[in-house]
């Protein structure tokens, strides 16, 4: 067979070191910009630097989870395995925030209400 290339899309992939070791980025064809999800009862956050002192809850191992452990040491992450664990610990007010793609964030706060 000799070699062979394979042509994959990973639509809500996010470059990270480890991806690009084992595929090729284009530009992206849709942008799925990131977004902090709160609850409604809490004190506005409009950004980043409103989370010092908060605990912001993560999906373990997500591109979203790598960019901020290196680009925002300091913030408090809560890890869980899935999406809605995620939005339940919000919901739960054991994390002050979410952080997500719009996308995604969006699907799970219709679905989960």
């Amino acid at each position: 067979m000799g070699n062979q290339i394979c042509v994959t899309w990973q639509v809500a992939w996010q470059p990270t070191p480890e991806r690009e070791a084992v595929a090729i980025f284009s530009r992206p064809i849709v942008s799925l910009p990131l977004v902090i999800f709160q609850r409604a009862d809490s004190k506005k956050i409009l950004g980043l630097q409103d989370l010092t002192d908060k605990t912001v809850v993560v999906e373990k191992d997500y591109a979203v989870y790598r960019l901020l452990k290196h680009q925002y040491p300091a913030l408090a992450l809560l890890e869980v395995d899935f999406s809605t664990l995620a939005m339940e610990k919000l919901a739960l007010g054991e994390a002050d925030a979410y952080i997500s793609s719009l996308l995604a964030g969006q699907y799970y706060l219709a679905k989960m209400g």
